[in-house]
């Protein structure tokens, strides 16, 4: 079995869901943040060898981490509204215990899983901006100047600079989908792949309209998909069947 967990609003995760299925990635379910949080049952059990993992979803679909073959997790956030029963003072707390609950389970998967959380992230790491640069530098890319500001804007997959226009470059296990990015940047995005410790990234360039040169700008684990086409579904399913080495 297969999992893909994300939220029925993004269109990037359905869209895999969709074309993983259609490639006979089967049985295949796609999971919701909701699915998760209004659960009716769950048993979780760690030892220093091993652990179980067994979820009761409200339509009485069963999880079972030793009959997972492969996930997919574009899990972003917590869902908010099953907290709202929780005394105000205390949301924040059990809020963070969730979240603890979640990377726990889900990390303690053996079977591949796109992406791992992490204490910083359910999805793979978040970093700022300047931690993503610092990154970038240690896997040779150019970088962007860092702009900062009280509240600074983010940066988004169309935002134009003044001298360039932004464009995205997809890794999915080690593997790298930008057409038109010279050798050198290929390269470096599969170091910073490795350095990052994430099978899944979106990597934003801004493209000088001067020189040419890609200059890093930001990355995301959670990266519209669509962008790479058959492309990103090819490794996805080769990544899902366990046919590729992941960098976490």
């Amino acid at each position: 079995m297969w999992l893909v967990f994300c939220d029925p609003n993004d269109l990037a995760g359905m869209w895999a869901y969709q074309g993983l299925q259609a490639r006979g990635l089967a049985p295949i379910r796609q999971i919701s943040p909701d699915d998760l949080a209004f659960s009716l049952r769950w048993e979780h059990r760690l030892s220093a060898t091993e652990s179980f993992t067994h979820i009761i979803l409200r339509d009485g679909f069963e999880i079972r981490s030793d009959a997972i073959s492969g996930v997919l997790n574009r899990l972003g956030f917590l869902p908010p509204g099953h907290l709202l029963m929780i005394e105000p003072s205390e949301r924040d707390y059990v809020s963070q215990e969730l979240t603890a609950f979640y990377l726990s389970w889900l990390h303690a998967l053996s079977c591949p899983v796109l992406n791992r959380p992490t204490p910083t992230g359910l999805a793979g790491a978040w970093r700022h901006d300047s931690e993503w640069r610092w990154l970038a530098l240690q896997a040779g890319l150019s970088i962007m100047p860092l702009r900062m500001a009280a509240q600074p804007a983010p940066v988004t997959p169309t935002a134009d600079y003044a001298r360039g226009v932004m464009q995205m470059a997809l890794i999915i296990a080690g593997d790298v989908w930008a057409p038109d990015a010279p050798a050198e940047t290929l390269a470096g995005c599969q170091r910073l792949a490795t350095l990052a410790q994430t099978a899944i990234l979106g990597l934003y360039f801004d493209i000088s309209q001067d020189d040419g040169v890609w200059r890093f700008a930001t990355a995301s684990s959670l990266p519209d998909l669509r962008i790479a086409g058959e492309w990103a579904l090819s490794h996805l399913t080769a990544a899902l069947r366990g046919e590729r080495k992941l960098t976490t």
